[in-house]
């Protein structure tokens, strides 16, 4: 089980995600296989339109469902952060939904004005950060303008709480395009910018 976890660590950390296979004639009786990685790079205008987004002052952060180690990856790999991985999560930088949850509402405040990347988002984790970006309670601490970006039925509650909500044309539900004020025709975050 330590060899298998340390492969899956060492597979997000590269930004892939991974999934464990087994095999057996029951859940009861399921033996372990191997593991699958699937490789999702980030596209290559990614890297240049958030360091234009980080030049003209916005602040790009990242809520994905992924696992937490391929969130920090993601976030190194695009530059939504220059610092590696392994410092993302020790620093806390990129944190899991499952932590944020059970934090008190201004340790999520304080995680949502100092995170670049939210890991195994749900809807209500994303609502959570764009309201709390918008609506900070600490004393001397400015609201936000909440840009939001998603293409799915999950995504729908924040896209139509934030400032702007942006969805995606050719991926996105219905749903996604609804609640948003502005619909990508080619699914391209560089058009954002």
């Amino acid at each position: 089980k330590d060899k298998i976890k340390e492969v899956f660590n060492a597979e997000a950390f590269l930004g892939r995600r991974t999934i464990m296979v087994a095999a057996g004639s029951s859940t009861d009786d399921l033996k372990f296989v191997g593991l699958a990685s699937i490789e999702d790079p980030p596209r290559p205008e990614v890297i240049p339109a958030v360091r234009a987004a980080k030049a003209a002052g916005a602040r790009v952060v990242m809520i994905t469902g992924d696992y937490v180690n391929t969130a920090a990856s993601i976030c190194s790999q695009t530059g939504i952060s220059d610092m590696s991985p392994l410092v993302l999560l020790q620093q806390k930088l990129v944190i899991s939904c499952d932590e944020f949850r059970t934090l008190s509402e201004e340790e999520q405040e304080n995680c949502v004005f100092k995170c670049c990347g939210f890991a195994r988002a749900k809807p209500e984790d994303k609502l959570k950060i764009v309201q709390l970006a918008q609506n900070p309670k600490s004393a001397g601490r400015k609201p936000l303008v909440a840009a939001m970006t998603g293409d799915g039925v999950n995504d729908a509650p924040a896209l139509s709480q934030a400032d702007i909500g942006v969805s995606m044309g050719i991926t996105g539900t219905a749903v996604a395009r609804q609640a948003s004020a502005i619909i990508l025709t080619d699914d391209s975050f560089a058009s954002i910018v």
